[in-house]
């Protein structure tokens, strides 16, 4: 009511779960999500969870730097498995679809995600992490398209676990 109009209401307590307002196309994006079937993926994929850093108002920049770096994961895994894309994942919803040019070690230090506000301290931990460059961001081809916005909740990927990566990989759940 607050978002609608110049009357500020106020509870005694606030509730659980309390989210800013949404749009209401936000909220079919966020409620309303087809759900992405086991046999609709056609790549192998890797699904990185941004529960923590995710806002609605996100730019498509911010989206992008949060979800390409720095993680636990081996390069010769990503290679292994010829990850074709990666999936910024926000409570089970694909919000974000990167099909990665370049996989790095943070010691390389080349374009790095967050440099800004990463310490000598921090970067000599996450040294060995790996992050991605995807030069067109913003630039979706017709089957990450495909993948954006639908819902993975009825996948067998474990969203809940603390490591914020998993995979999806073709014909395999």
């Amino acid at each position: 009511f607050n978002i609608v109009s110049d009357n500020r209401l106020t509870n005694i307590v606030a509730g659980h779960h309390v989210h800013e307002g949404l749009t209401v196309e936000n909220f079919e994006v966020m409620y309303g999500a087809e759900s992405l079937k086991i046999e609709e993926i056609k790549h192998n994929i890797l699904v990185i969870k941004i529960n923590k850093q995710y806002r609605k108002d996100m730019s498509d920049y911010e989206i992008y730097d949060a979800v390409r770096g720095m993680w636990r994961v081996s390069l010769n895994s990503i290679k292994s498995k010829k990850i074709r894309y990666v999936f910024a994942v926000y409570n089970s919803l694909i919000v974000g679809v990167y099909k990665p040019d370049e996989w790095h070690y943070v010691h390389e230090n080349i374009d790095l995600p967050q440099r800004d506000k990463i310490s000598n301290d921090t970067f000599e931990r996450l040294k060995n992490r790996v992050y991605f460059i995807c030069e067109r961001y913003n630039e979706l081809d017709d089957e990450g398209r495909f993948y954006l916005h639908k819902s993975i909740a009825e996948l067998k990927v474990n969203q809940s676990a603390q490591n914020p990566v998993s995979y999806l990989m073709s014909g395999t759940q």
